[in-house]
């Protein structure tokens, strides 16, 4: 026997438009009115694949943003600086064209997520999970905000002060985090797998 069900309106008219913005561009240029629209789309269906992965896209994006805005300053005080008689030199890519913020360019700019975007998405994550989330999608998305700087950091000869304490910070948040869901199921296979990544990866980047 096929059991149907009915989808509201509302749902069906608020996804459409989502799915149109992300066939539109997988950057768009009113992203955090994009990125608030998936925040709606996501409480109506946290296992919604597509519209997680089309956040990340929104917040790497914004990252870029902040990245870029960040080098044009530089720029502009490098030039100051210069014009004062000082060496206005600040990188090797001070020459290089930091305006270019189209679709294309944007996602290539990322390295890892900006720290206050990951904060705030990781407690929006666990607010739609609830107390006992058990849906693979929440606890993928909370893997890949962390995972990129995380990662980044095992790599390097040498972590920078503040970027430690990040990493331990984040660490022991998320632990906590696990905990106080096993706490509540202790049977909760996505909360053990993500805790035996973390710590794996915590290991790692400790003994580097």
């Amino acid at each position: 026997m096929v059991q149907s069900f009915t989808i509201s309106s509302p749902t069906i008219e608020l996804f459409g438009m989502m799915y149109c913005v992300v066939k539109m561009s997988e950057t768009p240029k009113r992203i955090e009115r994009a990125l608030r629209l998936t925040t709606t789309c996501l409480k109506m269906n946290p296992a919604n694949y597509t519209t997680w992965h089309f956040r990340r896209s929104c917040l790497a994006a914004i990252t870029a943003e902040q990245r870029i805005a960040a080098r044009i300053t530089e720029q502009k005080d490098a030039k100051l600086l210069e014009s004062l008689g000082f060496d206005g030199t600040t990188s090797e890519n001070s020459g290089a064209n930091t305006t270019n913020t189209n679709a294309n360019t944007i996602p290539k700019l990322l390295v890892k997520y900006d720290a206050k975007l990951v904060e705030t998405d990781l407690e929006m994550a666990a607010n739609l999970g609830g107390p006992n989330p058990k849906n693979y999608q929440v606890w993928y998305h909370r893997r890949a905000l962390m995972e990129p700087f995380l990662q980044s950091l095992s790599t390097e000869t040498y972590i920078l002060p503040h970027d430690l304490t990040r990493a331990t910070t984040l660490i022991n948040s998320e632990l906590g985090y696990i905990q106080s869901v096993l706490t509540v199921d202790a049977k909760n296979y996505h909360a053990w797998s993500n805790r035996q990544w973390l710590l794996r990866t915590a290991s790692q980047l400790f003994q580097s």
